[in-house]
């Protein structure tokens, strides 16, 4: 068994890291936001999954810290057998392919790129770093069950649950969905075997809105409607022959992972409910 330092072991993606990480058997440390006390220690290997994520657009001026500054500080003083990266795939928007050696185009005057912007500068100093085998980690949207944020897919799961969907992006719109316990067991494999430098952890697969909504609709019963003038959106399609060559790598499918999602909403509706 190995040691591991994850960096935001407290969030969405890091906390279920911690979990799998510790079930398998690993010794595993997570330190707090101002913690310095893995300076001077073995970290083993180090997953940095701090970091902002929808609330870049109303904190833009602390993006910089989690992304590039406290990542820096940990390349350059830490201890670590690896530094494992975990960036986005949404990189790719704009890219001639959603390869891991695709190059980027950003535009600094669109806010909307500030993130992209940030990310990618946390991904050059990963590469640089000459002391430790720094990797890089692209993620596609990460599903799981039981996820309360204001994304997308865990969104509409909560309005079909309440009876009806009401889509502001077109049908026709698709993303990449990659559930969660892949992810996290992509992330121990990559840390502890990775031969490559930058890996895509995705689904490979684009789903459309309406094969969401009606798997939803025949699970729940719910109604949908699209807003009138619903813009399509479309993502990359994420490549992932590098970890399935690799590791094996056998998605599961975001449709079939609906009717857990639905059942967990249930769930903590009823108990809601009860209290």
């Amino acid at each position: 068994m190995a040691r591991f330092t994850v960096f935001g072991g407290r969030g969405f993606i890091g906390s279920a890291l911690v979990r799998h990480l510790e079930t398998q058997g690993h010794d595993v440390e997570v330190p707090g936001r101002d913690d310095d006390s893995w300076r001077g220690s073995e970290l083993g290997h180090v997953v940095w999954a701090a970091g902002l994520t929808a609330d870049f657009r109303h904190r833009p001026l602390e993006v910089a810290e989690p992304h590039v500054a406290l990542p820096a500080r940990v390349l350059a003083d830490g201890d670590a057998a690896s530094f494992s990266y975990l960036a986005s795939a949404r990189l790719y928007r704009g890219a001639p392919s959603g390869h891991e050696e695709s190059a980027f185009i950003v535009d600094p005057r669109d806010s909307d790129h500030l993130y992209d912007i940030s990310k990618l500068a946390g991904e050059a100093l990963t590469l640089s770093a000459r002391r430790m085998r720094g990797r890089v980690v692209r993620l596609s949207n990460v599903s799981a069950p039981g996820d309360a944020s204001d994304n997308f897919l865990a969104s509409i799961v909560r309005e079909a649950v309440n009876g009806h969907v009401s889509l502001r992006t077109s049908a026709a719109s698709c993303k990449d969905y990659v559930h969660l316990n892949d992810v996290v067991a992509m992330i121990e494999a990559i840390a502890l075997r990775g031969v490559h430098r930058i890996y895509n952890v995705a689904s490979g697969a684009l789903t459309t809105h309406r094969a969401i909504v009606e798997r939803l609709s025949s699970i729940c019963g719910c109604g949908w409607d699209v807003a009138e003038n619903a813009p399509c959106i479309e993502d990359v399609a994420v490549v992932i022959d590098r970890i399935v060559d690799e590791f094996g790598f056998r998605p599961r499918s975001v449709v079939d992972a609906l009717p857990e999602m639905v059942r967990v909403v249930q769930d903590s509706l009823s108990e809601m409910s009860v209290t």
